[in-house]
C-alpha cells in the first residue's frame, strides 16, 4: 500500500527560534522533498529514508528528533486516520530557518516492527 498526500503534519516540544524550550506542542505542515533536498546538506539517503520541510510555514528545530511525520489518510475503505509515515532521525537546518530535516520512514521497518511488538 503506498499513500502519498500534498502536506505532512509534524508537531514536538522541542527548542523554538530563541532556542528555549516550548511550553505548548508545536506543529507545521510541510511537503516531502526530493532526496536531493537532503542530499545537498551532505546527507546519504536511500529508500529507508524521507526527506521533508524546506518551506517556510515551519519546520524541525533542535529538540525535535524523534517527533512524528504523519497526516490524515483514508487506509484500505476506512474512514480518515493520522498515519505516521517517518519519524525525524537527522536536523539539517537550524531553528526558524527554512530547510529539510531527514526521516526514517515508518513502512520500510514494518515487518520488525510487527516482530518486535509485544501481543
Amino acid at each position: 500500500m503506498s499513500i502519498k498526500l500534498e502536506k505532512y503534519i509534524i508537531s514536538g516540544w522541542g527548542w523554538n527560534e530563541q532556542y528555549d524550550t516550548n511550553t505548548v506542542l508545536q506543529k507545521a505542515t510541510i511537503p516531502l522533498q526530493d532526496h536531493s533536498k537532503c542530499w545537498i546538506s551532505g546527507a546519504e539517503l536511500d529508500e529507508s529514508h524521507l526527506c521533508a520541510g524546506g518551506t517556510t510555514s515551519g519546520g524541525t528545530c533542535m529538540g525535535d528528533i524523534g517527533v512524528p511525520l504523519g497526516g490524515v489518510a483514508r487506509i484500505e475503505g476506512g474512514g480518515p486516520r493520522f498515519v505516521q509515515f517517518g519519524i525525524a532521525s537527522r536536523d539539517m537546518q537550524s531553528c526558524g530557518v527554512p530547510g529539510t530535516t531527514i526521516y526514517t520512514k515508518v513502512a520500510y521497518f514494518m515487518d520488525w516492527i510487527r516482530a518486535n511488538m509485544e501481543p
